[in-house]
């Protein structure tokens, strides 16, 4: 008899920062995946915008944060700390994330177990969530990369797709784990996606 493998657990972190006229759709994309185990982590940087209401409205269906103003690498870090997923997305809350996106993420990591890091490109749209044409840095080459020694050294410039990224903690530097390597506070972060194997 085959034993049949646990369903591995999505954790979306929304960053916001006074987007309340986005966040909405932000939440609602997180929250519509087709893909059923999914968590959604909203964490509010300090907003002075009605950010704060738009997030109590949804009750138990997101896990709000609240904190000061400390910068996108400060709430990232809150939230990753917060989130129990096998695999992390990071959304920015004035981008949106297709329906199916969780499910493909499950289904590469089932079929590629030993993936350590996974990009995609990004689609531009309007503010209907209509397709602009897309701009020369939003694609970089695909392919498959060892990018090991380059994130030992802290340098992952290249031609690298900018929107999404699974991370295992293998590939880390020694002595630091996906839960407890924070980034630094002034870091700049592009949407990411990360795949937590210490649970």
């Amino acid at each position: 008899m085959t034993q049949t493998q646990p369903k591995k657990l999505v954790s979306i972190l929304i960053n916001n920062y006074n987007y309340a006229s986005f966040l909405t759709q932000a939440i609602d994309s997180a929250l519509n995946q087709t893909y059923s185990d999914c968590e959604v982590i909203v964490v509010d940087d300090g907003s002075t915008d009605h950010s704060r209401e738009i997030m109590q409205q949804y009750g138990h269906k997101i896990t709000p944060i609240f904190q000061e103003n400390g910068g996108q690498a400060s709430a990232f870090n809150s939230g990753f700390a917060k989130s129990q997923g096998d695999i992390i997305c990071f959304l920015d809350a004035d981008d949106v994330f297709l329906p199916h996106k969780a499910q493909q993420l499950v289904d590469i990591v089932a079929t590629h177990p030993n993936v350590g890091w996974m990009f995609h490109a990004l689609e531009r749209v309007d503010l209907q969530l209509k397709p602009l044409p897309a701009a020369p840095s939003d694609h970089g080459t695909s392919g498959r990369y060892d990018l090991r020694q380059r994130l030992k050294k802290g340098k992952l410039n290249g031609s690298l797709p900018l929107t999404a990224w699974q991370l295992r903690d293998s590939v880390l530097p020694e002595n630091c784990s996906a839960k407890s390597c924070r980034c630094p506070a002034k870091s700049r972060l592009p949407a990411m996606t990360i795949l937590n194997t210490l649970r």
